[in-house]
Parts: structure tokens; C-alpha cells; sequence
């Protein structure tokens, strides 16, 4: 078997101003790597559907997904821009995701599809069918990636349109009843959802049909969610058929598809819109200025729904309906927000999302895998804007889903544990040693990434990203590199985070320098009494060309909240080139912490900048020798201070003939040891 390239038909979708879903009958890849399965149990048809088993030849107890449903949260303390509103949610719906991410266990390839900004998406449709593939499950890897990061996903119900093979015979299959009057695809399909652990249906159905079919899918919805809302689950509806059974895409909630969301059923005014029909809808794309998002908004709460239950559509495909991201990215997410407030009309639903992937408009990447950078340079593009940052507002271009939306998090518990695993690489580490250097993919092992990617602030000479050379566990680590100006830093922010710390509690990281050399690098930390006093923990200098890890003990915040892990690079002179990978930080509770090491719960080091002078104090109870040193940016060693024990310990350090500049202080205690920067004016 060779590793020549084929042409295979494979299924996907897309969309035109005519036909919402047509077919694409190629998709590229290498016959050694064909590992896409368009089989069940991925894909069932109405009669697969209605036949079905947890203990049947189409389920698979492989594709159960075991990562349950992380707690979200989004803390407008730590938020790069605090005045953002945080109600608007964001559906992410890449188109024939069934191409992309049908597999199970670990695939020898590098450039499947990928995604890295958990953060500001809520949901994952697994969007795609044919007329024969009707129902469309995720994939375990795909599911368990998102749930460490919160995000809901949702498989798909699709009815093809009727030049794509569509029919009422179909859609009557499908609404067929049992013997008790109940849809076999209600319990069907709740008895999918619950068995593969996901987190919701996307119902598509885009077949021009009879009246009676369109009746009987109105029931099936409602009763659909009725089914699995109960149990945390969600039924999200596609703004095309009407009750009539024609197909009208209204492209905004109005008085012709609202049933489908929320119906007055009994026709009595009296009690309103009573009946609840699905938890969302999603609107078509045919929409060019506020007022569709506006006239969402104003229906939602005429028929008692909140506006984020709509999920105003944009397709990213160029060429389509909505202008391309870059130039017009900024007018359609205007739109969608109240210009006076900033507030946003509805939630957003990008279709098509998958066109950073495989549109060469953007990357090529779903063909070459060398082709890596500009794939995650447009991901970053899309959600950080043109100049890839989150944390600046960009002068031109598009600004970034970031503009408008925060990020979330789902880091709240210790311990908290992350190697920045994307879920694919060109080796693979362990320990920091090299185990293969052969291509591969499962979005499985995608641990998880930065909150912000990458929110640099400061000197913007530091580039930070992702490296696939070199990693301490997994198939990358993170790299800043670039130029370090002398007298101005450049701080990058990591993680947003809610993490009690206790008594015992330490962040350990781990990085490469390789040289022996100051890293001039700090660990920035901010905690939920100032979170926008980011403490610095300096890091001194590396001790091996490999890797290092380096423990801070926080146990001085016990009882705070850490809410933000960043960094900062800093030198009084300037550095270029610099460079430095950062291969693991962990965030734990570290038992064999001893007494004498909890001993500086009040260490305090003021003033901070001065000129020169300044105190230390602390109290220590370990009833060892106190001793000071003080280094500057090169590390050399230019103070030396030793002093009795004292439990209440003050001393007066005072730095003679230095110079201006960033020097680190030590203190230790016979068992403890705390690092703080000091600055001389």
C-alpha cells in the first residue's frame, strides 16, 4: 500500500443563494490516513434510526464520550474589556463536520480538522447529511474536547432540500408513531443522547413537504425537548420549514416561524404563548442590516423567550451570503448588537466555520499539513482580529469575535493541570523526551489552552504561540519569542481562572530557556481581592538547557481566589533575539509542604519601586536563620544578608551604588523560599 493521494466521494455540504444545502463530492486526504468513517455510528439512516440499540450492530460503546460537562463561568473582573455584556452566546457550525471528525482513537495524521477557541463558543453543531444520511452523531474526541471546556454539542436531524433527494416519504418515515401514539425517533433519539453522553439535537429539516408532515414535525419538536430538556439536554430549531410544511427561510424570528420556538397551542391569549416548543432556533443567513436581529429580538419577547435563544446566522463561506470575516466581519457583528447600548440583539451562529480549515482563501491545511501556521493564524485572525491579540482593540480590519464577546473558563477546581496539548502533532513527548516523531491527531488528549490566544500587552515585540517542535508532554508547548526592549515590558495573559488556594497550595511550572541564563521572565498572578494587581513571582535564572521546573508557593493568598496566570518579560537592557518555551503548569495542593515552609503568611517588601531602600518583613515561625540576597537581571549576586531568627521580622535592605533597574530579591528561612522583583528608580 502507497501513500499516493486519492479523490474519494465522501458527503459534505454547503450552501448557494438558492439552495441552503447542495453537496460537494470531494474531499482530499492520503489512503494511509483514510480514517473518516461515514458509517455508523456516526450516521444512521431514518431506518438505522428507528431500529436502533445501545446493544445493536450500529451503536459503538467506543464513541461514548467520557468527559462530562465542565461548569462554565466568565468573571468581568479578569475581563480584557469588563464592560462587555455576557449573555450573547455563539454557536460554532463548521459544514460537513462529519468529514472532518468521524474517528475514534488516536489517527495517524497531523491536519484534521482542529479547533483551540473554546473560550468564546457556547455550542458545536455537527453539522451535515445527505438525503440518506439523516441522522448525524459526534464523535467521542470531539465531544470530550469540548466538555473540558464547558461547550455543548449537538448532533444533527437532517432533511436534504428536494433537488438534493429530499421527500415527504422520508420526513413520513421519520414521524412514524408507535402503537401508543409516541414518535419512535423521540425515544430513539433521547436513548442516543443519553448512551454517547452529548448534549443536544440541531433539527434541520429543509424537505418542501405537505402540511400534515409539517404538523407532525411541530409535535415531534415539542415533544422532543420535552423528552431531554429534563435531563440537561437541548433541541435546537432551523429557521426553514413552516408549519405549512413549505420551506421559508424567514432569516430572523417572526410571526411565521416562532411556533417553533414558543406556540400559543390552545389559542387562548389569556396565558399567552404557552406552549415551549425547542430551546433555541437558529436563523437563516439571508440578512444584511440590524433590523433582522432587532426584529428577533423584539419577537422573542413578545412570545416570552429571551433573544439569546435565537442565534442570528452568519455564513463564513466568501462568496456566500455575509461578507468575508476580514473586511466585513466588523459590519455583521454590529449588527447584531444595539448601537446605543453595545448590547447584543441575539446570540450569533457561524456557519461554515470550518472555512479556515479547507477554503486556500485562508489555509490549505486540510491538504498539507506543512501548511499548519496559516490555519491557526486565521482561527486567531477570526476570534483575536487582524492583529491576532485579543487584548487590543485593532485600529483596522476585522476586530474579533473578542471585540464583542468574553472569554470563559472552566478552570475552578485544583488540581489544575496543562501542557497547552492541542490534540495533534508532528511527535509526540513524554516527560520532556522525545517518543515518536510521527504525525498525529485525537482531539481526545486536548488539554485545557489559554484563555486568551494571546492577549500580549505591553512591548509588542513578544510573538506568542504554539510550538510543534518541542513540547514537555504531548505534541507542542508555548513559545515567546521575539525582542525584549530594554526599560519596556511585554506581559502576556494565560489563563482566566477560579481557584481557591489553601494552606498547601503551589503552582509548579516547568520551561526551556536553552541556556544557562536569567530568564527574565516573571509568573504574573492576580487574586480575587485586586485581580487587577498582577503579583510577580520572578523565575531568576534557568539552571539546565533543558527543562526546568520551578515551584511558587501561594500558600501567603490562602483563602483568595487566583483569577489570571500570566507573564511578563522584562530587562534593563534589550534582549534580541529572546525566546522561551513554557512546557507545563500545574496548580496544586502539596501535602509535603512542612511548617517552616507555610512560615511567610505576611511577607510584605516595600516600597516597591524605590530608590534603592527598602524593608523587608515577614513573619517566620521556623525558628532558623533569615537570610537576603539580592541579584540583579544578569544574576549576579551583588547583596548578601544573614539575621538571627525572629518571628516578627523586619530588616532595612539598602543598595549601594546601584543602578537603575529590575532586581530580585530571596528570602529564605531554612525551608522556605520566596522570590519578589524589586524595582530601583
Amino acid at each position: 500500500m502507497n501513500c499516493s493521494t486519492l479523490f474519494l466521494p465522501i458527503k459534505t455540504i454547503y450552501m448557494n443563494k438558492n439552495l441552503l444545502i447542495t453537496l460537494i463530492s470531494f474531499f482530499v486526504y492520503s489512503e494511509i490516513n483514510a480514517q473518516i468513517v461515514n458509517d455508523p455510528p456516526f450516521i444512521l439512516s431514518v431506518d438505522e434510526l428507528k431500529a436502533w440499540t445501545s446493544g445493536g450492530v450500529t451503536a459503538d460503546a467506543n464513541n461514548i464520550a467520557t468527559e462530562s460537562l465542565a461548569t462554565r463561568f466568565t468573571d468581568t473582573s479578569t475581563q480584557l474589556n469588563s464592560s462587555l455584556a455576557n449573555d450573547i452566546e455563539i454557536a460554532w457550525l463548521p459544514d460537513g463536520m462529519n468529514n472532518f471528525g468521524n474517528y475514534n482513537g488516536e489517527q495517524p495524521v497531523f491536519n484534521y480538522y482542529n479547533f483551540t477557541h473554546w473560550a468564546y463558543i457556547d455550542k458545536l453543531v455537527w453539522f451535515g447529511g445527505t438525503a440518506d444520511d439523516t441522522v448525524q452523531l459526534p464523535s467521542a474526541p470531539w465531544v470530550n474536547a469540548a466538555h473540558k471546556n464547558g461547550v455543548k454539542v449537538f448532533g444533527n436531524v437532517f432533511f436534504a432540500p428536494n433537488a438534493w433527494g429530499g421527500s415527504t416519504a422520508t420526513m413520513t418515515n421519520f414521524l412514524e408513531k408507535d402503537g401508543s401514539g409516541n414518535f419512535i425517533a423521540v425515544t430513539k433519539l433521547k436513548e442516543i443522547i443519553e448512551y454517547y453522553n452529548f448534549d443536544g439535537w440541531f433539527i434541520n429539516e429543509e424537505t418542501d413537504t405537505n402540511a400534515t408532515n409539517g404538523q407532525l414535525m411541530y409535535e415531534f419538536v415539542r415533544d422532543l425537548t420535552a423528552a431531554i430538556e429534563p435531563l440537561g439536554k437541548e433541541v435546537i430549531w432551523y429557521d426553514a420549514m413552516l408549519l405549512s410544511g413549505t420551506v421559508s427561510w424567514q432569516n430572523y424570528l417572526s410571526g411565521n416561524n416562532n411556533a417553533f420556538l414558543q406556540n400559543d397551542e390552545n389559542n387562548n391569549g389569556a396565558d399567552g404563548y404557552e406552549q415551549r416548543v425547542s430551546s433555541a432556533m437558529f436563523t437563516n443567513f439571508f440578512w444584511n442590516t440590524y433590523q433582522w436581529p432587532e426584529a428577533s429580538n423584539g419577537n422573542a419577547a413578545a412570545i416570552g423567550r429571551s433573544p439569546y435563544d435565537v442565534f442570528s446566522g452568519v455564513d463564513l463561506w466568501p462568496g456566500r451570503n455575509q461578507p468575508v470575516f476580514e473586511t466585513g466581519g466588523n459590519d455583521w457583528m454590529s449588527d447584531i448588537h444595539n448601537s446605543a447600548t453595545s448590547v447584543a440583539y441575539t446570540s450569533l451562529g457561524l456557519f461554515a466555520s470550518n472555512v479556515i480549515y479547507n477554503n486556500a482563501q485562508y489555509s490549505n491545511f486540510n491538504n498539507d499539513p506543512n501548511d499548519r501556521l496559516n490555519f491557526y493564524e486565521a482561527e486567531r485572525h477570526m476570534f483575536g482580529g487582524a492583529d491576532h491579540n485579543p487584548s487590543q482593540v485593532d485600529a483596522s480590519g476585522f476586530k474579533g469575535v473578542s471585540n464583542w464577546v468574553p472569554a470563559s473558563s472552566t478552570i475552578t477546581s485544583l488540581p489544575f493541570e496543562t501542557c497547552f496539548n492541542t490534540g495533534h502533532g508532528r511527535k509526540k513527548f513524554t516527560d520532556g523526551t522525545e517518543t515518536s516523531s510521527s504525525d498525529w491527531h485525537n482531539m481526545s488528549d486536548q488539554e485545557v489552552l489559554p484563555t486568551w490566544q494571546f492577549a500580549v500587552e505591553g512591548n509588542q515585540s513578544i510573538v506568542a504561540s504554539f510550538d510543534f517542535n518541542d513540547a514537555y508532554n504531548g505534541g507542542n508547548s508555548i513559545k515567546f519569542d521575539g525582542t525584549i526592549t530594554g526599560g519596556s515590558p511585554s506581559s502576556i495573559k494565560l489563563y482566566k481562572t477560579n481557584l481557591t488556594i489553601g494552606t498547601e497550595t503551589v503552582l509548579e511550572l516547568t520551561y526551556k530557556l536553552g541556556q544557562i541564563a536569567p530568564t527574565n521572565m516573571d509568573v504574573l498572578l492576580a487574586f480575587d481581592d485586586n485581580p487587577t494587581n498582577l503579583i510577580p513571582y520572578s523565575l531568576g535564572s534557568s539552571t539546565s538547557v533543558g527543562w526546568n521546573t520551578e515551584t511558587l508557593n501561594l500558600t501567603s493568598h490562602s483563602g483568595k481566589k487566583l483569577v489570571m496566570i500570566a507573564f511578563e518579560l522584562s530587562s534593563g537592557i534589550t534582549i534580541n533575539p529572546y525566546a522561551i518555551s513554557i512546557g507545563k503548569i500545574k496548580v496544586f495542593n502539596d501535602p509535603a509542604l512542612s511548617v517552616e515552609e507555610l512560615a511567610f503568611n505576611e511577607f510584605v517588601l516595600y516600597p516597591n519601586p524605590n530608590t534603592g531602600t527598602f524593608y523587608v518583613k515577614l513573619k517566620s515561625n521556623s525558628g532558623k536563620r533569615i537570610n537576603i540576597s539580592v541579584h540583579d537581571i544578569t544574576g549576579r549576586q551583588i547583596l548578601f544578608k544573614d539575621y538571627n531568627s525572629a518571628f516578627d521580622f523586619k530588616a532595612l535592605i539598602s543598595l549601594e551604588n546601584t543602578q537603575r533597574g529590575v532586581y530580585f530579591v530571596t528570602v529564605t528561612d531554612g525551608g522556605h523560599k520566596e522570590v519578589r522583583k524589586v524595582i530601583v528608580k
